[in-house]
């Protein structure tokens, strides 16, 4: 990032609209994106298929990226054009602090 606070307020987005995940979106996330297991051994849990689980996760990971980008642009006011070049820069390190939260916070 050109400057430390767009990192952190990216961050503070980021954690605000995983918490407002549903519980089944966050765990789905933590059994995918943290444990390392399938869309098809997810399903069984679920008893639900792979294609299933594979729509469920792509809406998740919509809704969060849709939700960091809306409390970012409030923090920041930041032009359309801005905001993209935020969010690509803070694209990597939203993946790692998603592992970091997902590990901290219940499910």
């Amino acid at each position: 990032f050109a400057r430390g606070g767009d990192r952190v307020r990216a961050e503070q987005a980021f954690t605000a609209a995983l918490a407002e995940l549903t519980p089944r979106d966050r765990t789905l996330l933590r059994l995918t994106a943290l444990d390392g297991l399938s869309c098809a051994q997810v399903g069984q849990m679920y008893g639900k298929d792979a294609s299933t689980i594979s729509r469920w996760l792509s809406q998740t990971r919509a809704v969060l990226l849709a939700r960091t980008r809306l409390l970012l642009a409030q923090a920041l006011a930041l032009s359309d054009s801005a905001l993209d070049s935020v969010m690509r820069a803070a694209d990597s390190e939203l993946a790692f602090s998603l592992s970091t939260l997902l590990e901290s916070r219940p499910a």
